[in-house]
């Protein structure tokens, strides 16, 4: 079975070929990048997945360039559905924040927002808790 390292560049990121060739030590690439949309969006063929330690330790150099990695079978392979993080991935904010602005609840929700994508509160908790301010703003 073959593979396809399939990366995806955040709205404001950029993607590189330098991206595919940090993969070379992690991974035994077996063709040319394909583009699928300039500078955002490029898949190319693997021979294997890398085992779980070196994918891990690939994926972490991305993340400083706001890189997705993905590795999916290139068997009976359509691109059909795009699935994909929209805030911040996507659209330039985080949507529940912009919804925020229009009640005149940005700071407040912002401030919940930063402090769940740094880890110091329960994401699910957080959602809840931005949503339910949005509800009891709306009257």
């Amino acid at each position: 079975m073959k593979y396809l390292l399939v990366l995806v560049a955040a709205a404001d990121g950029a993607l590189t070929e330098t991206h595919f060739v940090m993969a070379e030590p992690y991974v035994q690439v077996s063709s040319k990048v394909v583009w699928l949309k300039a500078g955002k969006a490029a898949e190319i063929l693997l021979e294997n997945p890398p085992p779980r330690p070196l994918w891990d330790s690939y994926r972490g150099l991305l993340v400083q360039d706001r890189i997705d990695a993905f590795i999916v079978s290139a068997e009976n392979r359509k691109k059909k559905l795009f699935v994909s993080d929209m805030d911040d991935t996507m659209i330039m904010g985080e949507t529940l924040d912009e919804l925020a602005d229009k009640y005149g609840l940005k700071e407040e929700i912002a401030a919940i927002t930063v402090r769940t994508m740094e880890g110091e509160l329960d994401f699910q908790e957080a959602y809840k808790t931005r949503i339910g301010m949005l509800k009891c703003s709306r009257g």
